[in-house]
C-alpha cells in the first residue's frame, strides 16, 4: 500500500513538471512567434532591412551596417567592401596548415582576426568533423583556393565565391553556381552551398528554416562585396533568416548575385574594435579576411 501511495505521489510530481515545462515552452514560442510567410519564404509583415542604408566606415574601403528589429526579434550585420581599394585579402588555412590526411586545425574567426591583425574576418567553406566534434581537426567540404593553389577540391552541386587579382592590388569578385566553373586563374575561392540571388532574381527553395546565416553578394560591376551575417542561435535575441530573406536583404544593399556560405553555429563575423555577436561561435575550418596594405 505504501509503495502505491509513493508511486502516485511521484506520478503527480512528474505530471506537474510536465505541464510546467509545456507552459514554459508555449510562452517561449509565443514570445518569438514568427509572422506568416508567403510562398517565397519571405516574411511580409515585418521590416527585414532599413529604410535608409546608413553605412559606417570602419576603414578605407570597408563599411559596416548593423540592423536590429526588436519586435521579431532580428539582428544582422553587413560589411561592404570596395574591391577597388588597396586591400589585402588573406585566408586560413594556408598550404602549410593542412595535414597529409586533408585536415586542418579548427580556428575561431576571432582568433584569426587577432593573429592576422585584420580589419574584419568571416567564416566561409563548410566542413566535417572527421575525428568527432570533440577533436580539433576539421576537413573542408568544397572548393578552397589560397593564393592560386587548390587546397580543397570542388563539389559540383555547390556554388563558390572567387576572387581575381586586377591592376594596382585590387580584386574582382565572381559568384559561380557550380564550383567546377571556377577557372584556374582564381587567386582565392571559397565554397559555399547554393546560389540564392542570380542576375537580380531571388532563387526559391523548397524548404525553409530560420537560422544563423552567412551570405555574400556582389554588385553588377563585380567590384563591391557584401557580406551578411545574421544571428539566429539565441532565438530570444534574433530569430535568424531564411535563404530567400538573405537574398532580399543583399539585393536591397546592392548585390546582383549572392550565395550562402556555411551558416548555423559556424556563422561568425568579427570586426576589429567592434562587438556584434550574441553567442560564442565555434572553431571552423575556413576563414577569410581583409586588411590594409601599408
Amino acid at each position: 500500500m505504501k509503495n502505491i501511495i509513493l508511486f502516485k505521489r511521484a506520478l503527480v510530481i512528474k505530471l506537474k513538471l510536465f505541464f510546467i515545462t509545456l507552459s514554459c515552452l508555449f510562452f517561449f514560442i509565443s514570445c518569438v512567434s514568427l509572422p506568416t510567410l508567403k510562398d517565397n519564404h519571405i516574411r511580409q509583415n515585418i521590416q527585414l532591412y532599413p529604410e535608409q542604408w546608413n553605412w559606417k566606415e570602419i576603414s578605407s574601403g570597408i563599411s559596416l551596417l548593423s540592423y536590429i528589429e526588436k519586435n521579431i526579434p532580428l539582428k544582422w550585420d553587413m560589411i561592404m567592401v570596395d574591391l577597388k581599394q588597396n586591400l589585402d585579402l588573406i585566408s586560413y588555412p594556408s598550404i602549410n596548415d593542412i595535414k597529409s590526411d586533408g585536415t586542418n586545425k579548427g580556428l575561431t574567426v576571432k582568433e584569426f582576426l587577432k593573429q592576422s591583425d585584420s580589419i574584419f574576418a568571416v567564416n566561409a567553406t563548410p566542413f566535417l568533423y572527421p575525428k568527432g566534434r570533440l577533436n580539433s581537426q576539421r576537413k573542408l567540404v568544397g572548393l578552397y583556393i589560397n593564393q592560386g593553389i587548390v587546397l580543397s577540391p570542388a563539389v559540383e552541386k555547390y556554388a563558390a565565391l572567387a576572387f581575381f587579382s586586377t591592376e594596382n592590388s585590387t580584386y574582382k569578385a565572381v559568384i559561380y553556381d557550380s564550383q567546377i566553373q571556377v577557372p584556374n586563374n582564381a587567386e582565392y575561392a571559397f565554397g559555399g552551398f547554393f546560389t540564392i540571388l542570380k542576375d537580380n532574381q531571388i532563387i526559391p527553395f523548397k524548404n525553409y528554416s530560420f537560422d544563423s546565416r552567412m551570405a555574400v553578394g556582389i554588385n553588377e560591376n563585380q567590384d563591391k562585396l557584401y557580406i551578411l551575417f545574421c544571428q539566429g542561435e539565441r532565438k530570444t535575441k534574433s530569430t535568424g533568416l531564411t535563404f530567400e530573406e538573405c537574398a532580399l536583404i543583399l539585393q536591397k544593399a546592392g548585390a546582383k548575385d549572392a550565395l550562402q556560405l556555411d551558416g548555423g553555429g559556424s556563422a561568425s563575423m568579427e570586426i576589429k574594435n567592434e562587438s556584434i555577436s550574441n553567442y560564442k561561435a565555434r572553431s571552423v575550418a575556413n576563414i577569410f579576411a581583409f586588411k590594409d596594405i601599408f
